[in-house]
């Protein structure tokens, strides 16, 4: 995908859930996550553009410590949400 979009509404919640269980770091993320603009994805990863107006995070490089499970249809897990992070910036 070429054109930019929006996150996906389920997308943009998990976020800003991770956000919030992220407590005083997680403002930066927050706000990341509500301008950040989807430029290309798959159903495994997202590339997105966090504009430089966002305020970085303090995070490490690499993925962020909170990582949400994904479970199938009977609750056995399957994989985890890794939220990327480089130069205080987001990608999925």
């Amino acid at each position: 995908m070429n054109h930019e979009l929006n996150l996906p509404p389920h997308v943009l919640d998990l976020l800003l859930a991770i956000a919030g269980a992220l407590g005083e770091a997680g403002p930066p993320l927050t706000m990341q996550a509500r301008h950040a603009r989807v430029t290309a994805f798959s159903p495994t990863y997202i590339d997105l553009d966090v504009p430089s107006t966002c305020d970085p995070g303090t995070w490490a490089d690499g993925p962020l410590d909170i990582k949400p499970l994904v479970t199938d249809q009977a609750g056995e897990p399957v994989g985890e949400v890794l939220v990327w992070v480089s130069g205080g910036r987001m990608t999925l």
